[in-house]
């Protein structure tokens, strides 16, 4: 039974990502053939159930099977991708009554999660270079391979970097700081000050517009962000389907890869 269920969880995540198929989405798709294939061959569950590495009796952990491996760095890709993109229908509406949940508050913290996903999104991109290169270590085509990576690991940098400064800024060193949002929070702070006067009720007139503005620009910045993203991570996995898929159009195992 539980079998069958990863086959049908194969299955169903096949048909959701031939639905949009980008580059990160074919690579995957090679990856979950591969993952059908060997399951129908051996009868053995998918590597889409749960892990049950074990330690041996040295204590040493057990080497994990190669399409483990290979799935779950490119599913980690895609869950910080689809974070990103649910990050601005988040930010877009504010659902809130509570007025312990302000209007610039709940923008800022969404903005600020946006930039902390994208950090995420590089770290995850970074330690599936390292998984490919350790997987394919030993193939005849590693030397390419490792130039690829190589490139793809400079590209990301650079085209990160204002994303992981600001992160990191905003994380060890002080609050992330953006012009639009700090004024929604001084005016916020204005009306809570003087409330029922003449100069709340003009901070919040104020706000009102403010508001409208940086919430636009904000979301449509992610949005255009998000876009640029997926480019670039279907640029690198264009350059890599090469040396994973073979001439058949399947995945490629390397020599050594654990089953």
């Amino acid at each position: 039974m539980r079998q069958e269920s990863a086959r049908t969880s194969a299955d169903s995540l096949v048909r959701v990502l031939s639905a949009s198929p980008g580059a990160l989405e074919r690579y995957t798709v090679l990856i979950l053939d591969a993952m059908r294939e060997d399951a129908a061959a051996t009868g053995r569950e998918s590597p889409l159930s749960p892990d049950t590495t074990t330690r041996s009796r040295d204590r040493r952990p057990r080497k994990r099977p190669f399409l483990r491996d290979m799935f779950t760095g490119a599913s980690e890709l895609h869950s910080s991708l689809e974070q990103l993109d649910a990050i601005v229908v988040y930010a877009r509406s504010f659902p809130y009554r509570n007025k312990k949940v302000t209007k610039g508050g709940h923008l800022r913290y969404h903005f600020e999660a946006y930039i902390q996903e994208v950090g995420m999104l590089r770290m995850r991109l970074h330690a599936y270079l390292t998984v490919i290169e350790r997987l394919y270590m030993q193939d005849e085509q590693f030397p390419p391979i490792k130039h690829v990576l190589k490139v793809v690991r400079r590209s990301s940098k650079e085209e990160f970097k204002w994303f992981v400064d600001a992160r990191d800024g905003h994380v060890h060193q002080e609050r992330f700081s953006d012009s639009q949002l700090t004024s929604l929070s001084s005016l916020e702070l204005i009306a809570s000050a003087y409330p029922g006067t003449n100069v709340s009720m003009g901070a919040l007139r104020t706000f009102a517009k403010e508001y409208r503005e940086a919430k636009k620009t904000k979301v449509q910045l992610m949005k255009d962000w998000n876009r640029s993203f997926r480019r670039l991570i279907d640029m690198y996995f264009q350059l890599l389907m090469p040396f994973v898929a073979g001439t058949d159009k399947r995945l490629r195992w390397p020599p050594g890869a654990i089953k």
